[in-house]
């Protein structure tokens, strides 16, 4: 209600906040290692630390990263792989649109 709140205005949570919620989703349900796939560029490494950082303060430490670059299908396919080698189940995907189906149809 504009009237009521006239300087009201959407909150977008900072990615800080949405990490420590991740790590603290993790600590909540005993996962204790888990890997980030991330873009290779300033916003991926900005949240991989910020995870790193969250999940440190629980005390998980068992967190694997994962980069790959988007505009390549290979460093993609190469990044999925390295996973899948690792036998990590937990993972969480930093990335903008446009790499999910390539990554999805690497894993399966």
């Amino acid at each position: 209600d504009k009237g009521v709140y006239g300087t009201f205005m959407r909150v977008i949570p900072s990615d800080a906040d949405v990490a420590r919620s991740v790590c603290a989703f993790w600590s909540r349900y005993n996962y204790e290692h888990a890997a980030i796939l991330f873009t290779d560029d300033t916003y991926g490494e900005a949240y991989k630390e910020g995870i790193l950082s969250g999940c440190r303060e629980l005390g998980i430490t068992g967190i694997e990263t994962f980069s790959f670059t988007p505009e390549s299908s290979q460093s993609i396919s190469i990044a999925v792989q390295r996973i899948a080698d690792s036998k990590i189940k937990t993972i969480l995907l930093v990335a903008l649109q446009g790499v999910l189906p390539q990554i999805v149809a690497d894993a399966v």
